[in-house]
């Protein structure tokens, strides 16, 4: 049996949200700005992004729960990742 070498893997840009109480904010718009934080922050390209990945708390407060498709809205190079 031959073994594969494990892929390298790395994160290199990360954003968040700021905390409290956000009343003029939705799902749609705060995942918009991390994903345009985290892009900046890796100081690449939005095309030489491999994978996205989106994690949120307490998704059962919003009627919008499933934000993983929200990054491309952001940055439409991403469509497809």
């Amino acid at each position: 049996m031959t073994m594969m070498p494990a892929p390298r893997v790395g994160v290199i840009g990360v954003a968040h949200s700021r905390f409290g109480r956000l009343e003029n904010e939705t799902v749609a718009s705060l995942v918009g700005m991390v994903t345009v934080g985290a892009i900046k922050d890796a100081g690449i390209e939005p095309g030489e992004v491999d994978e996205v990945f989106v994690s949120q708390f307490n998704s059962g407060l919003t009627p919008f729960a499933f934000p993983s498709s929200l990054p491309i809205s952001a940055e439409p190079a991403l469509w497809g990742i």
